[in-house]
């Protein structure tokens, strides 16, 4: 294989690369979204914090056990979890393209900023990234970033941090749900009473 063979088949590997964690992450965050905000809200606001953080925990748990599963069969890092694990200044690939390519650099740049969080976390403690990891990403997540398997299942360490991320992430986002409702309801009968007050002050 010649220099510009070479060359070609490292640009493909690179664009599949950034392909797949394109798709990925866009597919990640828009789950994310519905769970969290068409879901989560009207769920809580339904049935009310205890029973619906019940229920909402149990939708987590069902749907990141499913992502996890899909993952390890798949055996593809399509949100980028094992190439951050790899140094500690993001995916390899990526830092060597990044003074190179404009393209490799806007996609390094989140990757790396992300991994600082990470990082200094873990550099604090695991606790301290498992409380980091669980209440800003998902147990999903949280569970294949802090195994030390590749796409290898859950085990019995695994399966602690699933669990636990899976309670401590929905209390927060729970008591979180509830404070935006609370919030909201607060603005509409604010809005109201101004409203009203205007009306009777008009007439």
């Amino acid at each position: 294989m010649n220099i510009f063979s070479r060359a070609v088949a490292k640009i493909a590997a690179h664009k599949k690369k950034l392909g797949t964690l394109a798709v990925g992450h866009a597919f990640n965050e828009t789950f994310d979204h519905i769970f969290n905000y068409w879901i989560y809200i009207p769920v809580i606001a339904l049935f009310g914090t205890v029973k619906g953080g019940f229920i909402m925990t149990g939708a987590s748990f069902i749907a990141c056990y499913l992502f996890i599963i899909f993952y390890d069969w798949a055996g593809i890092d399509w949100l980028g979890i094992e190439m951050l694990k790899e140094s500690d200044f993001g995916p390899d690939f990526l830092q060597r393209q990044k003074t190179k390519s404009k393209i490799a650099y806007f996609f390094w740049w989140p990757f790396h900023q992300i991994f600082r969080l990470v990082y200094w976390a873990q550099n604090r403690g695991g606790i301290i990234a498992f409380v980091v990891l669980s209440t800003y990403t998902d147990p999903f997540i949280t569970t294949v970033f802090l195994r030390r398997d590749k796409f290898g299942g859950l085990k019995f360490k695994d399966w602690l941090v699933f669990i636990s991320s899976v309670i401590f992430g929905n209390f927060y986002w729970t008591l979180r749900t509830m404070v935006i409702i609370l919030a909201a309801k607060w603005a509409l009968s604010l809005a109201t009473y101004l409203f009203l007050l205007f009306l009777a002050w008009q007439f």
